[in-house]
């Protein structure tokens, strides 16, 4: 039975529509009717029929729109509103750099910089005058998305001023993030009804999970009378990156059991309904590089932009599977490497700089998170 049932909705296909018109046919003139693909009625049976599986399809595509494991698009934004999330946009990364020059040097707003070796360009939000040699500015990438400017690696000055001599950062900039795809806005949504959960840590998760601009976020406690994991006894900590520090600091604290101190390396102060101060804390997940040699041997299958296809899924592979703690596993980095058609074999090798050697896993802390970027993956054919 095709339609709305009690297993859901039927779409009816194009082969069966075309039989029930064929047969509809033959009941009016006749079983020996020719029908054939190449006949008039044969013609006229394949319209009606590719017309009515279309609206079927369409059909069937207003049903799948109601559920958020079907429905994709604007019909999932729509859909995951009844739980009170909205669909991440994409933004941009941003960093404090510090500008050398003359003094009285004018640095005027949307003055370029980019990273050394990845090219990732940012450009100043605000005029700066340079009063003392050096001075601090607000920059953003100058498009949406993880570009990423690790500690001391915003150094090259793409806007040429008289008097602008030199810049860096002494700290990794916030990384972007890029439009919230359908499948993580499901996750998301799914996480979202752990807020109301009776654990507190389940719920703190699922609060600051649907916070804006958080990427990732990881909470844990450590019930223990010692340190555990870089997180002191009878605390918990809040690992994040992205989102605002006063919301943030806001959720936590609304999450707090009571005697129970929060831990991080970020301190904000909240004032709680009785007018007190109170100290809440967190920590900004630090990236973590991870770096690529991948040595192959290729058949005449493999393509002319092999090498190029490589990095990307190698640095995809990495953006998209490991999450804030999780350690770098070596050997799931083959599967993307062979998604490129004609490698006959491979040696792989990763570490925290070029040309690693190492062939081990990466231990990454619950307070870090692994970087990947296709310019930090060297492949060579032998």
């Amino acid at each position: 039975m095709s339609g709305l049932t009690s297993s859901g909705f039927e779409r009816k296909r194009l082969v069966d529509i075309k039989t029930d018109i064929e047969d509809k046919l033959k009941n009016i003139f006749g079983a020996n009717i020719d029908i054939s693909p190449q006949s008039g009625l044969g013609q006229f049976v394949g319209i009606m029929s590719e017309a009515q599986a279309d609206q079927w399809q369409s059909q069937e595509d207003i049903y799948n729109s109601q559920y958020p494991s079907t429905s994709q698009g604007s019909q999932l934004s729509n859909v995951v509103m009844y739980n009170g999330i909205e669909r991440h946009s994409a933004s941009k990364s941003t960093v404090v750099a510090i500008l050398g020059g003359t003094v009285g040097t004018i640095i005027p707003s949307g003055s370029q910089a980019s990273v050394v070796d990845t090219g990732q360009i940012f450009e100043t939000i605000e005029d700066v005058v340079i009063t003392s040699g050096s001075e601090a500015v607000n920059m953003r990438s100058v498009t949406t998305g993880e570009n990423i400017a690790l500690t001391g690696t915003l150094t090259v000055i793409e806007t040429p001023i008289f008097g602008w001599t030199s810049i860096t950062n002494t700290e990794s900039a916030v990384v972007g993030t890029n439009k919230e795809t359908d499948a993580q806005l499901r996750i998301r949504r799914e996480l979202s009804t752990q807020a109301l959960g009776n654990n507190l840590t389940d719920s703190l998760y699922g609060q600051l999970a649907n916070l804006g601009g958080v990427e990732g976020v990881v909470v844990w406690d450590n019930k223990t009378e010692a340190t555990a994991g870089g997180l002191p006894a009878n605390q918990f900590g809040v690992s994040i990156i992205g989102g605002v520090d006063e919301e943030i600091a806001e959720t936590i604290w609304k999450n707090t059991p009571q005697g129970i101190a929060s831990y991080g390396d970020t301190t904000v102060y909240h004032t709680d309904i009785q007018g007190f101060s109170q100290p809440v804390m967190f920590t900004r997940a630090v990236d973590y590089p991870v770096y690529f040699r991948i040595d192959i041997e290729t058949s005449s299958e493999f393509p002319i932009t092999g090498i190029e296809d490589i990095k990307k899924a190698v640095a995809d592979f990495g953006t998209e599977n490991f999450k804030i703690s999780d350690d770098v596993i070596m050997s799931k980095f083959y599967n993307p490497i062979n998604t490129v058609p004609g490698v006959v074999s491979i040696s792989l090798f990763m570490g925290v700089s070029s040309s690693p050697s190492g062939t081990s896993n990466l231990a990454v802390s619950n307070w870090e998170i692994s970087r990947y970027n296709a310019l930090w993956v060297e492949v060579n054919i032998i």
